[in-house]
């Protein structure tokens, strides 16, 4: 039941961060004993204090929007001990959590930069500079979309049979539609059926009037 009731307070705290962290920014200059207990500070998260500080940790200093895979993996813990159900796999809910937090946050840094910081976080932020630095922005978009390619593959194990098959009926069509030369004798073998047809036509037709032979009776 606590993990049950904290997963929801990050949750609102969290969503009311999309909204209110503008105004909940300024708060932050001074320390959290002093951002507590002085009655004069006035936080708009929807949580409050408490839900601006969680949200501030999380969102802002960590994995941005990302972050609401915690707010998952508590709930489904929570529930499987307070239900004995589980509604994921755990050990696998995990490793995925892992993985997409630092992923999406990186990922969204990349595709938004610091302006969008409080969407992917200061980790992520400083983890897609950190890549940049190294291998460039052209290496690391590379890596992104490879790390993620993979991720998918490892994950969902695709077939790419009905990819190659697809392939394999359009390379002809796509042959068909676009040779001159295929186009010309196509054109040609159905001038040349249809000419059969009517000698054929004609050939029945002299067969049919043509008299009978007249043999004389002795």
């Amino acid at each position: 039941a606590v993990l049950l009731f904290i997963s929801l307070l990050f949750f609102f705290s969290f969503a009311s961060f999309l909204f209110t962290w503008k105004e909940d920014q300024s708060l932050f200059s001074k320390d959290a004993f002093s951002l507590f207990f002085d009655s004069g500070v006035q936080a708009t998260n929807w949580l409050g204090k408490l839900g601006a500080l969680i949200a501030h940790a999380f969102v802002n200093n960590l994995f941005g929007i990302a972050s609401f895979l915690i707010v998952l993996n508590l709930f489904v813990f929570g529930f499987k001990l307070l239900f004995d159900v589980a509604l994921l796999k755990l050990s696998s809910m995990v490793k995925n959590s892992l993985f997409l937090l630092l992923y999406i946050s990186t990922l969204i840094n990349f595709i938004l930069g610091e302006k969008f910081l409080f969407l992917g976080g200061a980790l992520g932020f400083e983890l897609n500079q950190t890549l940049t630095g190294l291998i460039g922005p052209l290496g690391n978009g590379f890596l992104i979309i490879l790390a993620g390619f993979l991720f998918f593959v490892i994950k969902f194990n695709p077939s790419f049979e009905s990819v190659k098959a697809w392939f394999a009926v359009k390379e002809p069509e796509i042959l068909e539609e676009t040779s001159p030369e295929i186009k010309d004798s196509k054109r040609d073998l159905s001038f040349m059926e249809k000419l059969r047809q009517v000698e054929l036509v004609d050939d029945e037709e002299d067969d049919v009037d043509a008299p009978e032979p007249y043999l004389k009776e002795e």
